[in-house]
Parts: structure tokens; sequence; C-alpha cells
């Protein structure tokens, strides 16, 4: 996956994106009023993963809803709701499927799929199984956690006119205030690990085999690392934040 993602890769992608960005703000604009989730943030990161997976423009709606009920039915206890996630898990196969058969006869340069079909690793092709995997955790990953960190960031700045204003001037201000978003938003809540072997942290005993649960946002927000942490700061340095784990 690393090989759609080198910064010579990233960098090709950047005129695709503002074209987007662009498309987006003039769509939202001439409405005259609009809500920020849903006609942009959830906008932006679908289409950008949408491009890379191979996805049809047409189809963006429908990947859109994948996305939200797969989410959704991961953490639901609703058995309607779980079933729903399961139909939906085949309609994305079944589509996706499809969009690997196309790339292993006729690759792409640009898209991440090709990348992936025709990797090798250590002289082996990635399975079906794992192609469709891996796309899916790019879709789910990538637009749900690129979406809170837009409408995160944006909700502080408008609370913030005066940040706001001040990245207008200055847009060169921008990268530090997005780390900064990374941090405030920390849009990865958790991440559960088992230990492997019996250790002490922090004058906390913690057995082999316990389960830990690893709350990146509670990191985030620590004093001995951060100064003033529940201050949102666009201009903070340094900023260790760990919102990638």
């Amino acid at each position: 996956v690393n090989k759609g993602f080198t910064v010579r890769q990233v960098k090709a992608r950047e005129p695709r994106i503002r074209e987007i960005c662009r498309g987006l703000i003039d769509k939202a604009v001439s409405k005259g009023e609009f809500d920020f989730v849903m006609d942009f943030a959830a906008w932006l990161p679908l289409i950008v993963i949408g491009d890379m997976l191979g996805i049809d423009p047409a189809d963006h709606a429908t990947l859109l809803r994948w996305s939200d009920e797969l989410v959704c039915g991961a953490s639901a206890n609703d058995p309607a709701q779980m079933e729903k996630a399961a139909l939906t898990m085949f309609e994305y196969t079944d589509y996706e499927q499809k969009v690997i058969a196309d790339r292993r006869e006729r690759p792409r340069q640009d898209d991440l799929i090709s990348i992936l079909v025709h990797a090798e690793i250590d002289g082996k092709q990635l399975s079906e199984e794992q192609l469709l995997y891996e796309s899916l955790l790019l879709l789910v990953g990538g637009d749900e956690t690129t979406r809170h960190v837009i409408v995160g960031g944006m909700y502080e700045l408008l609370r913030k006119p005066e940040l706001f204003a001040a990245l207008v001037e200055d847009q060169s201000r921008i990268p530090m205030a997005v780390e900064e978003m990374l941090r405030w938003v920390t849009p990865i809540q958790n991440m559960a690990r088992t230990a492997t072997a019996d250790i002490e942290v922090e004058g906390q005993r913690i057995e082999k085999g316990q389960k830990l649960l690893l709350l990146y946002g509670a990191a985030n927000r620590d004093d001995r690392v951060f100064e003033d942490p529940h201050r949102f700061d666009v201009q903070r340095s340094p900023n260790d934040h760990v919102a990638f784990g």
C-alpha cells in the first residue's frame, strides 16, 4: 500500500485534490446556505479515495452510502443495522471485484488498485480477498478520519474568527494549523492491545494476556507533553501528537 502513498504519488494528486475542493466549494456557495459536513467535508475525502480505488465518479454517492453504512454497522447492536451493513458489504465486494478484474487486464498509472493488483510481496501477488480488504480499509479508515478532522478543525475556526482570518492572511501557517487539528480532533480515538509480558507502567501492574485500551484522545491532552492542552492553538510548536497512533 505504501507504494501508492510515496511523496511523489501524493504530490502528483495535489492538482486533482484542488480541483475537487474548488468544485465542492463552488457548488456549496451556489446554494447560498449549506451544511459544511454533508456538502463538503463528507465528499472531499470520499472523492479522493474513490479516485484511488477506481470508482466511477457517477458512483461516488453510492460509495459514500457504503462507507457510512459499514462504519455504523461495525459498532451496531441493532440486528437490522448489522444486516444492512452485511448487505452493503456484498454490494461493495461485487463492485470492487469488477474494478480489480479490470485493472488486471488494463492497469492504470494513477490509481491505487492498479498498484496493489500488480504489486508483489516476496514474489507473490496479493490474493483477491487481500485486495478487497485493503481497499475497504482505505475507504472506511481514510474517509471517516479525514472527514472528522476537517469538520472539527473548521468548527474551532468558526468559533474563533480571528484564527480563521489569520490563516487566510498568511497561508504558510496552514500546515501547522492542520497538525493542531489532528491533535485536537484525534479522529482515531483508541486502539486495543494485548500485553505480551508482565510489566509495570507508571505504578500500574499489567499482566501478560491482559487487554489494554490505548486512548489517543487522552494522550493528546497530556499536560506533561502539551502546554495548556485544552486550548486550540494553530501555532502550537512543538506538537508531538499521536493522532496517527
